[in-house]
């Protein structure tokens, strides 16, 4: 089921919103369109619900109901999801139908928020993409507002890819760029903007399958990347061989690599290639999710290998999850005791006091103490939040601050006796699908380089590194 077009999204291939009356096909497998569907319109809507009874379960029938005003009718169709789904799904006009740049920057400007630029299989013909990017880059109110960006099968060249460059170039707000099944030659020139690029934004999602790795494209892009923001990467189907497996285990075993998503399925690696990279995937802790399917097996022993070495994958899978979460959980716990051993007194005393008992310890005796709250910190990490903790300018304002990002409701969560999430209180992730406060923890964890275990230094306080034989 393709998502609507709500607010704030433009998006090529979807019915064109949800208006009073519209018929909206759910099946079993339809639980988190629902819920972006809630997000992204208005709920003061009127809808009429088709239900689709093949595997439909209670809590999705429950959403819906709850998605729905009381006064909606909810009807029922027996008929397959196909059938259901073929007559609301079309193209908008206002995007397809675009023949030239300008068209689409019209379309785009007639929009008071664009978060999501969804333009897959768009073609504009002459250096349309580079106006486009080049007015996208020269608005400095709608550049922070665009968080995701679909050109999937646009026909894209070098030159387009310069100009989303440098439109990436320091973007702190953009979070997914889709890039496949283009038409890259992935120059010297082009593909040294294109690194610099990402490694100078907050990208977090770079997706390059169905590309041809032309110009040695991806081992120049391994050995160049070089971000902490970079966390899922997707390179199948770009006919990677023996040459590219050595990079990519480098680049796995490097302090660079904060990944937690590597596709590489549908290549041209051999078994000897698959051992070449799980010798750099051992020294990495930060992937928890590798795919690397579509291997070229010529025989039973390479089925053997293969299955052996999938073993392997899932091991060092789970332990960095759990060591993901342990080392989370343990910098959370440090820069609590560590504000209060550690951050000075904000209102000076008129009368002299005795000092508290660990104020009289040297600071090194003092640090050493706070370490046994975080053993699987590494003395870097702890530095910094040692560092982070004693200063003031850290400590959160008095006065209201301005209006920051929201959390999204989950509508399938039973009634809550508080009023929900304001500017100044979030009510944290239980109840809500996205939680204001869970980002700014990720954020300042991975300010911290607490977002992943640093195998480098280990842990100090006496526990073993965990290995996987």
């Amino acid at each position: 089921m393709h998502l609507p077009r709500g607010r704030g999204n433009l998006r090529s291939r979807s019915h064109p919103g949800i208006r009073s009356g519209t018929q909206l096909a759910v099946t079993s497998g339809t639980r988190s369109t629902l819920l972006s569907i809630f997000h992204h319109c208005a709920p003061s809507r009127s809808w009429r619900a088709v239900l689709v009874s093949n595997g439909v379960d209670t809590s999705t029938q429950r959403l819906v109901a709850q998605i729905c005003r009381p006064g909606d009718r909810l009807q029922t169709s027996y008929g397959q999801p196909e059938q259901v789904l073929k007559p609301i799904l079309h193209r908008p006009p206002d995007v397809d139908t675009c023949t030239d740049a300008q068209e689409l920057i019209k379309a785009i400007s007639s929009r008071k928020v664009v978060r999501k630029l969804l333009l897959d299989r768009v073609h504009l013909p002459g250096d349309g993409w580079i106006q486009v990017f080049e007015y996208l880059d020269s608005l400095p109110s709608l550049r922070p507002e665009i968080r995701e960006i679909d050109l999937r099968s646009c026909n894209l060249k070098d030159r387009d890819l310069v100009a989303i460059s440098q439109f990436l170039s320091n973007n702190s707000t953009l979070n997914s760029l889709w890039l496949q099944n283009n038409c890259f030659d992935f120059s010297t020139e082009t593909a040294e903007t294109f690194i610099a690029a990402i490694n100078s934004s907050r990208l977090g999602t770079l997706r390059l399958s169905s590309n041809p790795n032309l110009n040695g494209f991806v081992p120049r892009l391994l050995r160049g990347l070089d971000t902490m923001y970079l966390n899922i990467l997707e390179l199948s189907m770009m006919k990677l061989d023996a040459e590219c497996a050595p990079h990519l285990s480098d680049y796995l075993a490097s302090p660079r690599c904060h990944l937690h998503t590597l596709h590489i399925n549908a290549n041209k690696f051999l078994i000897e290639d698959i051992q070449i990279i799980h010798h750099g995937l051992r020294l990495n802790y930060s992937l928890t999710a590798l795919e690397i399917h579509s291997v070229i097996l010529r025989g039973d022993d390479d089925r053997e290998a293969i299955n052996k070495y999938f073993q392997e994958r899932v091991k060092i899978q789970t332990r960095n999850q759990i060591l993901r979460q342990r080392v989370a959980v343990d910098a959370l716990h440090l820069l609590r005791h560590s504000r209060a051993a550690l951050l000075p007194s904000l209102i000076p005393l008129a009368t002299p006091t005795i000092p508290p008992p660990h104020k009289l310890l040297p600071p090194e005796i003092i640090l050493h103490i706070l370490s046994f709250f975080a053993p699987i910190l590494s003395a870097s990490q702890r530095i910094r939040i040692f560092t982070y903790a004693s200063t003031r300018s850290t400590l959160p304002p008095i006065l209201p601050r301005l209006p920051v990002r929201k959390c999204l409701p989950d509508p399938s969560a039973p009634p809550s006796p508080n009023e929900g999430c304001s500017e100044n209180c979030c009510m944290g992730p239980a109840l809500y699908l996205s939680c204001r406060r869970q980002y700014e923890r990720m954020d300042w964890l991975r300010e911290m380089h607490c977002d992943i275990f640093d195998s480098r230094e280990g842990p100090t306080t006496g526990l073993e590194w965990p290995t996987i034989a």
